[in-house]
């Protein structure tokens, strides 16, 4: 019996330095050993390390939802803890109309309201959709695109992104303008394949814009939405959901990202969905993309929010933090 407990007690004191040195230690159930697992340390320092020091409190943040992989050239990226076949970014939430910062996504993942704000989601063949940490607040990040009758809004990638033709499903989500703005909007929505053939041409909609000196995507205006039958109201004033990161850097290669989405879309759409005669192809219009303007309020601004022709309404200047810190409408 001695000698029973002291290899107990050596085989505990073992497991708990492979603990501590982050190795794996076997998962037993009932005394049979089911598996090997990582401990939740070792998981999380080798992505603390390797990501940028401003992104690494997502570490922490993220803990219990998904764990981080090395995907190179993208580096250490989330993967959410979901089910890989049904799941998918931009889905499990409903969109929400603002004066300032267009379409803010409000999304039902427990993660959601990082990794759809911040960074950007890609799929990748073996891991599924993970996602690359940025530091800059967006209302979502996304590519627009409109029909006679849909809406569509398609995962922003990381610039150099070549996987978009093997995304399950198309990298784009459609949803009818009377459903855009719903509560299950988002999970009411379709893949390019599944829309009716009388959805006609593609047009990109929305732009990019500077706010508080970022530059962001905006999608459709509440008029375009209105006039496709969709309700596109405003909603009572609230603070858009922010985390403790600050950065002065811009989103990179916004103009190249948006054409990416955008010809991925169009060729999912030509090959799934057969062209009729006489039918406007998907691929006929080309994405034109407004130009970053100058922040608003600048040194360059004239007092007066530009015009954004893209978006068939004036973008309202963003207030000083100090008094009333991104204003969002719900």
């Amino acid at each position: 019996m001695r000698r029973c407990s002291l290899l107990r007690n050596l085989l505990a004191v073992s497991a708990t330095l492979l603990v501590v040195a982050g190795c794996t230690v076997p998962v037993r159930d009932g005394g049979q050993a089911t598996g090997f697992s990582v401990p939740p340390p070792a998981q999380r320092e080798p992505a603390r390390i390797g990501l940028p020091r401003i992104h690494r409190p997502f570490v922490d943040a993220l803990e219990g939802t998904g764990d981080w992989v090395l995907i190179e050239p993208f580096g250490w990226v989330f993967r959410p803890d979901v089910n890989t076949v049904a799941w998918r970014p931009y889905r499990d939430g409903w969109w929400e109309p603002s004066d300032v910062y267009g379409w803010i996504w409000n999304s039902q993942d427990e993660f959601g309201w990082i990794t759809d704000h911040y960074g950007a989601w890609f799929h990748d063949r073996y891991q599924g959709w993970v996602w690359q940490p940025g530091a800059v607040w967006g209302p979502a990040w996304v590519a627009w695109v409109a029909t006679e009758a849909e809406i569509g809004w398609a995962p922003l990638a990381p610039d150099g992104y070549r996987g978009w033709d093997e995304i399950p499903g198309g990298p784009f989500l459609f949803a009818r303008a009377q459903q855009f703005d719903l509560a299950n909007g988002g999970m009411q929505a379709m893949f390019a394949r599944e829309l009716p053939p009388s959805a006609g041409a593609w047009t990109p909609v929305g732009g990019e814009v500077v706010v508080e000196g970022k530059r962001l995507v905006l999608g459709p205006s509440l008029e375009r939405i209105r006039k496709m039958g969709g309700m596109a109201r405003l909603r009572d004033q609230q603070e858009p959901r922010r985390f403790a990161v600050e950065s002065s850097t811009q989103v990179p290669a916004l103009e190249a990202r948006l054409r990416a989405a955008f010809d991925a879309g169009v060729r999912e759409a030509n090959s799934r969905r057969p062209i009729e005669v006489g039918t406007p192809s998907p691929s006929a219009p080309a994405p034109r993309l407004k130009p970053a303007v100058a922040p608003l309020g600048g040194p360059r601004s004239t007092g007066a929010p530009p015009a954004d022709s893209s978006l068939g309404r004036r973008i309202k200047p963003a207030r000083a933090p100090s008094a009333s810190p991104d204003t969002l409408q719900r």
